[in-house]
């Protein structure tokens, strides 16, 4: 009633107005202050028509932006398309920040078509009872996707890992949030200890039912999250196994064992392992003094370079 009668649907506003007056009264409850203010404004003209049903079907394009005219507009993304329990398509939208919701291709003639990544512009209203966006209305945007991107949450990770087989990198961002990126996400040769920037953005997966990083830009970067790096320096302790039996170094020397000192299984500097292949790479062959990198893998630090002999 108060978007009408501000544009001048004087008739159209005192039916609206009437329509909440009956329905209070029927409710007994007393009408508030606003409608007399409200009313005051139509007190003196007359209507015989008891709806406004021609009104909004003679106008009903610019009615419906009439009525959302006060709700603004967000520029979503259509991220993935899926398939619920009963075998229906339904769409998932986000801004890539705090916005998701789902519908389906009858929502709207723009969405028949609608391709993944497709940039559209909303008005959405969030449902507090049910905890969900729900779309008022939706159509196509000239925002680029990659306007929304830049705007997304970032974060500096560390990559700790490299699976060739699987064909992807594992990253860790601190102890709560870790990832993958597919080789296919990016053209980047990654180098396990390489710091990425990354853009990206949380969304509830569908079937575990956790909320999942959605990795939308990978970038290397000279930044360094010191949480996640640091150099050590300490005596690099070797370890042979034999026989499902573990010897130091100290002990094959001085009891003169019959062990291969050139083939070490694994070493320790303080506290930290440092694996076989890094002491094949370096040529270790003996208890040593060293210069190490360790970085935190979400749970626990591990050496991942030897950078020289002190």
């Amino acid at each position: 009633a108060e978007l009408l009668l501000d544009n001048e649907f004087l008739n159209e506003g005192l039916i609206e107005l009437t329509k909440y007056k009956n329905h209070r009264e029927e409710k007994g409850w007393k009408t508030p202050e606003r409608y007399q203010v409200l009313f005051s404004k139509v007190s003196n003209i007359s209507t015989s028509l008891s709806d406004n049903k021609l009104f909004y079907e003679s106008t009903k394009v610019n009615a419906e932006d009439f009525i959302l005219s006060n709700i603004p507009s967000t520029n979503v993304v259509l991220y993935d398309v899926f398939k619920n329990k009963e075998g229906k398509e339904r769409l998932i939208f986000t801004d890539f920040k705090d916005i998701e919701f789902v519908t389906n291709r009858r929502k709207s003639k723009c969405l028949e078509n609608a391709k993944k990544n497709e940039v559209f512009e909303a008005k959405i209203h969030f449902d507090k009872i049910n905890q969900k966006y729900l779309v008022l209305k939706i159509k196509k945007s000239d925002i680029a996707i990659d306007n929304l991107i830049n705007n997304a949450s970032e974060e500096i990770a560390i990559v700790d890992h490299i699976n060739n087989q699987k064909k992807l990198f594992h990253y860790v961002i601190n102890t709560r949030q870790d990832g993958v990126i597919h080789f296919d996400q990016t053209t980047l040769k990654l180098n396990i200890g390489d710091f990425i920037k990354i853009k990206y953005y949380f969304s509830n997966d569908k079937k575990s039912a956790k909320s999942k990083i959605n990795i939308l830009k990978v970038e290397t970067t000279q930044e360094v999250k010191n949480s996640l790096i640091k150099t050590i320096t300490g005596e690099l302790k070797l370890k042979y196994k034999v026989n499902g039996s573990t010897y130091d170094y100290d002990d094959i020397i001085d009891e003169q064992l019959d062990i291969d000192i050139r083939k070490p299984d694994f070493g320790f500097i303080n506290d930290y392992y440092v694996p076989k292949y890094l002491l094949e790479n370096s040529n270790i062959n003996s208890n040593i003094n060293v210069r190490v990198k360790v970085l935190f893998n979400g749970e626990k630090w591990n050496v991942f370079k030897i950078i020289n002999n002190i």
